[in-house]
């Protein structure tokens, strides 16, 4: 069985996998129903055909065949551990079983309307009558599961020691499924994220004071199930800008710089530009939105010089790459917050003295910080003298009680200005719901388990 594991017999399987994935994107994810009808024969059903998809199939078969070695030279050495043997037979062996199903269950439509959907509309239209699930919910449900398999698969065969490729094929397996998984504006916040992407993709960076829309943007609802995009697949889309004037908090504009939104909205010009629907356009937003995340974590790692697997686990926990694969600005600047952080333990580990490149350096990344989350990151400052600090306290040792009884008063300052903040309002949060600091915190306290 050691044969399977050569350069050859890995690239094929990759290949063949990544091919795949395509084809169950383009045909099962984009256009169930004409793939059930296309085997029912019973109706014509227009096909959802998308330049820009063509050109994203493309280029991730170019990138795959251009860096494959790399990343299949680790593989094969990490496939020395026979349990990691085991452990990829298995995955590979469920995937395939599962493929034969999912073709038998295409094969075999009537299954699905006969068995299947009275099935689950049963258990659904108990607690929400206004849903109601079809064939093509079902086929890109099914779908959706397939990808994600194969991504597992990838992941299984290429996890090494190298934490960094880890990283890389963490992002181009799971996070590329988050991209097409998590619902559609899945919070009032990332509906406002992609306006202002949308916004600087048609180069208006002045969106806080003239905002623009476009009816195509207005028309996707809050937590659009990924199941539900058949009326957003089929046409092509039309620009449509106007200015906005219903200022309508779910698409209006974030007022934070353009400089995090560059990635996302080159992805959106991009895709406008070649043509696609507007679920097109949306999917390859959040796609360049990963690629900057992934980027941004990459340098993280080259940067940081101990712990790696540490920072790696942090950037790869769920939440954080859903966010990522999402319009959210939390993946700019989770990612730059991390840079800043592994560039000052570098320094750290390997200078006596900051040098004024260095400075400079730190300064840059403190204002791009800033940029994302204004002055709410101004505390992480304090590892820019992580340096300095430790070799002041290890020179003037007596003075380390009076530093740390410092330390503590000013804690307490703050708290005690957090708690007066939040009693006089003197800050609100304008994204509403249950975002009452004061009963989160008590609710923590109390269900120290609960998240």
């Amino acid at each position: 069985m050691k044969k399977l594991f050569c350069n050859k017999m890995l690239f094929v399987i990759t290949i063949m996998f990544v091919i795949l994935s395509i084809l169950f994107f383009e045909f099962g994810y984009c256009n169930p129903n004409w793939l059930v009808n296309c085997v029912l024969r019973e109706q014509n059903i227009s096909y959802n055909f998308s330049l820009i998809r063509i050109v994203v199939y493309f280029a991730i078969i170019t990138l795959v065949v251009l860096f494959n070695k790399k990343f299949i030279d680790k593989a094969i050495d990490a496939s020395q551990n026979k349990y990691k043997r085991i452990l990829i037979y298995i995955t590979v062996s469920t995937t395939i079983v599962l493929l034969i199903f999912y073709l038998i269950t295409i094969l075999t439509p009537k299954t699905i309307e006969e068995t299947y959907i009275p099935m689950i509309n049963s258990i659904i239209l108990t607690k929400s009558p206004s849903i109601v699930i079809t064939t093509s919910m079902i086929i890109r449900a099914i779908t959706v599961l397939i990808i994600a398999l194969f991504a597992s698969s990838i992941f299984i065969i290429y996890v090494s020691n190298d934490i960094v490729y880890n990283f890389i094929i963490i992002i181009c397996t799971f996070g590329l499924v988050f991209s097409i998984t998590t619902d559609f504006n899945h919070t009032i916040d990332e509906s406002r994220h992609f306006a202002t992407a949308f916004n600087v993709a048609n180069f208006n960076i002045r969106y806080s004071t003239e905002p623009i829309t476009d009816n195509a943007i207005k028309e996707i609802p809050q937590h659009m199930k990924f199941i539900a995009i058949d009326n957003y697949l089929k046409n092509k889309y039309v620009s449509s800008v106007y200015k906005e004037t219903n200022m309508d908090i779910t698409t209006l504009p974030v007022n934070y710089l353009f400089i995090s939104y560059i990635f996302p909205a080159i992805g959106i010009f991009i895709a406008k530009t070649i043509g696609g629907s507007i679920i097109d356009i949306y999917i390859i937003g959040r796609i360049f939105n990963l690629i900057l995340y992934c980027i941004l974590g990459v340098i993280a790692l080259k940067l940081i010089p101990f712990k790696k697997n540490i920072l790696a686990i942090i950037l790869c926990t769920p939440m954080l790459l859903v966010l990522a694969a999402s319009y959210s600005i939390d993946g700019f600047c989770v990612g730059t917050c991390f840079v800043f952080i592994a560039y000052c333990l570098k320094i750290y580990k390997e200078s006596d003295s900051i040098t004024l490149k260095q400075t400079l350096i730190l300064l840059g990344l403190f204002f791009l910080i800033l940029t994302a989350k204004s002055m709410t990151y101004m505390f992480i400052c304090i590892f820019a003298l992580i340096l300095p600090i430790i070799k002041t306290l290890k020179k003037n040792k007596k003075y380390l009680p009076i530093i740390i009884v410092s330390i503590v008063i000013l804690l307490i300052l703050l708290i005690a200005m957090g708690i007066y903040t939040k009693r006089t309002q003197l800050f609100s949060d304008v994204r509403g719901g249950n975002t009452n600091s004061s009963e989160q915190i008590k609710l923590l306290l109390t269900n120290p388990i609960h998240d």
